[in-house]
């Protein structure tokens, strides 16, 4: 049994669990393939399923079941429920003197002993990291965090609703597409050849909001996340009409 099939297994029990015993279930993190077969899974009449980083442009996060009539039905309204268990937020604060990466926070943690699928998103400042963890491991992390790499840190718990992500940094720019073919737009947002953007749709690296798309003629709807795993993300804004030569008038925010 190959990987995705684990994981669609574990879908299943996890439904199961939830409605047998009308309790919340969740999976581990998530990265982005793993979240687009989430949202592909087939839906539940019993069961609200949602996924759930711990704050709004999260970008790993936990599949999450809910028994329907719990009447929770909204990622914001799970962030309210019992305070977004089972995800806990944790502040690190480094010393004045060293310079960490996104790259050195993760080691440090994974070097405790901590398994990545129990990590989300990790979001660097000046002054440190906040770190989104499942409940199961804040503790220990807690505890055993005291030093990355040569520096020593401060490791301490905060609450799930102050974590904030840094404003990514975007560059956005118009452009003329034929149509909103979702080949078109990849080919725009990310400079490319539409050879190439057809090559990247069909060798499985693109994703619409989430999902994996698979068709070249897909029609991008204006405001969707588009992911090129290797080239990163960028948005199509907006659709301002139409040109001269009857090109689709578009603004792309990428981000850099």
């Amino acid at each position: 049994m190959n990987d995705d099939k684990i994981l669609l297994a574990h879908f299943s029990d996890r439904i199961t669990s939830c409605k047998n015993d009308c309790v919340i279930t969740h999976t581990r993190f998530l990265d982005i393939r793993q979240q687009s077969l989430f949202l592909s899974y087939p839906k539940d009449k019993q069961v609200v399923s949602l996924l759930f980083g711990g704050y709004d442009s999260a970008e790993r996060k936990i599949g999450i079941f809910i028994p329907k009539l719990y009447g929770v039905e909204t990622e914001d309204a799970y962030a309210e429920y019992d305070e977004g268990r089972p995800l806990k937020a944790i502040r690190i604060t480094k010393d004045k003197f060293s310079s960490l990466s996104h790259r050195d926070y993760l080691g440090a943690i994974m070097n405790c002993g901590i398994k990545r699928e129990t990590v989300g998103d990790i979001i660097v400042d000046e002054k440190g990291a906040s770190v989104i963890v499942l409940e199961e491991v804040c503790e220990y992390l807690i505890q055993s965090l005291d030093r990355i790499g040569r520096g020593s840190c401060v490791c301490e718990k905060q609450p799930l609703c102050n974590f904030e992500a840094v404003e990514p940094n975007t560059v956005e720019f118009f452009s003329t597409v034929a149509s909103l073919r979702l080949d078109n737009v990849v080919a725009t947002a990310f400079e490319i050849s539409r050879k190439a953007a057809v090559s990247a749709i069909e060798q499985k690296k693109v994703y619409v909001d989430g999902v994996l798309t698979e068709k070249n003629d897909f029609r991008v709807p204006v405001g969707a996340k588009i992911v090129y795993q290797g080239k990163g993300k960028a948005i199509l804004s907006e659709q301002t009409g139409l040109s001269r030569k009857d090109r689709e008038k578009i603004v792309i925010k990428r981000y850099i």
